[in-house]
């Protein structure tokens, strides 16, 4: 949770009083792919490069999280979803439909991971998530939303243990959202 609390000081979640994405660019400046600036489909995907650099760029951190965390994929995917669910984005409804576009032929999620043989690439740590490439957006962006909660609630508990009020607002919350998202009938998820 560390590194997307980094993430939301950088790029939060709201958007500015225009409609626009706030983007503070600082360390994601270099996660531009292709080297291209400035339009919201470079800035979601200079996000999501710099979270996979964080969790997978160095052969400890990749040991660590392919083989222990591969959920730390799932949970980039979600995030990316949110960002494109906030504001409607070349009618992309799925994450597929960003991969295919946005992803896939770009150097940055190709290269080679350093002495990995299992996943050669970012993209081969997205492949093994295939279930999650055909979700609605919309409904990625309320899985979002639920890990989003739980990372809050663990930062917090991280840095305060004293407040447990605090904890049990969060694990409510998250109940509440769970059982909404669980009951719609709309998403097509079971179990």
């Amino acid at each position: 949770c560390d590194q997307f609390d980094t993430m939301w000081r950088v790029f939060p979640d709201e958007l500015k009083n225009s409609g626009e994405y706030y983007f503070k660019g600082g360390s994601l400046n270099t996660y531009f792919p292709n080297k291209k600036y400035g339009n919201d489909i470079d800035k979601i995907n200079a996000g999501c490069l710099w979270l996979f650099k964080q969790f997978y760029g160095s052969l400890y951190n990749f040991s660590s999280n392919a083989n222990e965390n591969m959920n730390i994929v799932t949970y980039i995917m979600t995030w990316v979803s949110y960002k494109l669910n906030q504001k409607k984005q070349d009618g992309i409804t799925k994450f597929n439909e960003f991969y295919s576009r946005h992803i896939k032929n770009v150097d940055e999620y190709n290269n080679s991971i350093e002495d990995s043989t299992e996943y050669r690439s970012y993209i081969d740590l997205m492949n093994k998530k295939q279930e999650l490439m055909d979700i609605d957006i919309k409904l990625m962006s309320k899985l979002y939303d639920l890990f989003k909660n739980l990372c809050k609630m663990y930062n917090d508990f991280s840095k305060k243990s004293n407040n447990r009020k605090n904890y049990i607002e969060y694990a409510n919350k998250f109940a509440d959202e769970y059982k909404k998202l669980f009951n719609d009938n709309d998403n097509n998820v079971e179990g």
